[in-house]
């Protein structure tokens, strides 16, 4: 049922979607994998660990990004660490 929901949106967006180019497409595809997969590790393992992973998103997400995107640490990013 939900998946016909999402349809009839997914087909009155269209063409808004395809303006959004491939970013837009990446971002979202991405966003439904980290959701999917933080639901596959509630169900599999202990929910502390799953919860401990997803508390400290903020943490190695920053992290990564200046490692691997050489992005700046801001203070906002500072202030979602702590």
């Amino acid at each position: 049922m939900p998946l016909c929901c999402l349809v009839s949106l997914l087909l009155g967006r269209l063409r808004k979607i395809r303006q959004g180019g491939s970013s837009l497409q990446a971002t979202s595809a991405l966003s439904a994998l980290a959701i999917t997969l933080y639901s596959i590790a509630i169900v599999h393992t202990d929910v502390v660990r799953a919860m401990l992973l997803f508390c400290l998103t903020p943490i190695w997400s920053t992290h990564l990004a200046r490692a691997v995107l050489g992005e700046v640490i801001t203070p906002s990013c500072i202030l979602a660490m702590v």
